[in-house]
């Protein structure tokens, strides 16, 4: 009777140390998945200006969808600019979809963000010859480990302004997306090239005036 009667407490044992781990696991998920995320808005606000030392707000609303790769979806976002770049903001954009991979950030102190998606974005983008750059996130705008790993950026419409000294450039460029049908026999170039672009400027000192089609995608 003893023998039989061990296999029988272990397993409900098991049982409800499993059923309670499960509990807590969709408990997590629930929490997660309803969690307001509005409210840690203003504290990321705080923190990650006093981290760059340059004013950085999520403006409306903010939602966090959690995995390996999370997503960060932001309703109004502005990011200063280091006070010796010409532009005032990094990025000011309507919205906001940053991409970001869990693992590097919390083990590996990396800032890897496979993709973002902006929505009316105005882009200032700033490099000097001794290595500093608007896009790094630290203090320190010269330090490599500052600068995150961007994937694509992917946008509907807007302005970006881009500066690099040592290239001899400085370059704004308008963006858009097609957003009527093509003329008839230019659906496939259109479909494949649904990004309008003006671009002038200054590239190697020399003036430059452009305009043309490109990808929905950037890579930078």
């Amino acid at each position: 009777m003893g023998t039989a009667v061990a296999p029988t407490l272990t397993s409900r044992l098991w049982f409800k140390v499993l059923a309670g781990i499960a509990v807590v696991l969709l408990a997590l998920l629930l929490l997660a998945a309803f969690f307001p995320w509005d409210l840690l808005r203003g504290p990321i606000n705080r923190y990650v200006s006093d981290k760059t030392g340059r004013e950085f707000a999520i403006t409306r609303h903010l939602d966090v969808k959690l995995g390996r790769t999370t997503r960060v979806i932001m309703d109004g976002l502005e990011f200063a600019n280091p006070d010796w770049a010409q532009d005032r903001h990094l990025v000011k954009a309507d919205g906001a979809e940053v991409e970001v991979r869990l693992w590097p950030l919390l083990f590996k102190r990396e800032i890897v963000l496979p993709s973002i998606r902006l929505t009316r974005p105005q882009l200032g983008l700033q490099i000097e010859p001794d290595g500093r750059r608007t896009w790094a996130l630290g203090g320190d705008t010269k330090d490599e480990s500052n600068v995150p790993y961007i994937g694509a950026l992917v946008t509907d419409e807007g302005s970006i302004h881009y500066v690099a000294k040592e290239q001899g450039a400085d370059i704004r460029a308008q963006v858009a997306m097609d957003r009527q049908s093509p003329p008839a026999g230019t659906a496939d170039a259109a479909a494949a090239m649904p990004m309008r672009f003006k671009a002038q400027g200054r590239w190697r000192e020399e003036a430059f005036d452009a305009e043309g089609r490109t990808g929905d995608v950037l890579y930078l």
